[in-house]
């Protein structure tokens, strides 16, 4: 009896042109960054995996190996780290976007970047904040009857 899709975890790579389906874990290759399906009946990689993502514990675990150049929101990450939606993951010259992070699904967003382009992590560490007082425009009025709001 095959898994039923509908309740088992799963990755989901969208891009410009389409969205790709992987299972509850995936490989980064070493070289271009691209996902990878970690199935048992597939061919051995030619290179260790440059980092795995996968569904542990109702959680999403990203792992990647200390000598690679992954980083998580601008971070070097060597090592395991849960991620969650907002972060940015950046891969051989690969980011990705974790546009939802829930026990079923995590959605990857694979923008196309130009040049030295970077996508800034838009969870908490990035948000629009109130200007402060001082940096109000003041008006000032030559004379009382020339200040519009009066």
């Amino acid at each position: 009896m095959e898994p039923s899709l509908s309740f088992d975890a799963s990755i989901v790579l969208r891009t410009s042109q389409d969205e790709v389906r992987y299972g509850a874990r995936v490989n980064f290759d070493a070289g271009s960054g691209a996902l990878r399906s970690d199935h048992i009946d597939a061919a051995p990689p030619e290179a260790p995996p440059l980092a795995t993502l996968r569904f542990v514990a109702g959680r999403w675990l990203f792992d990647a190996s200390a000598e690679s150049r992954v980083s998580i929101n601008g971070v070097t990450v060597g090592g395991a780290r849960v991620i969650s939606a907002g972060d940015v993951l950046t891969i051989a010259g690969s980011q990705l976007l974790v546009e939802e992070a829930t026990p079923s699904t995590l959605a990857l967003r694979r923008f196309d970047l130009v040049g030295n382009d970077t996508l800034p992590p838009v969870g908490d560490s990035v948000r629009v904040l109130a200007p402060s007082v001082e940096d109000l425009p003041v008006l000032q009025c030559a004379k009382d009857n020339d200040c519009p709001d009066r």
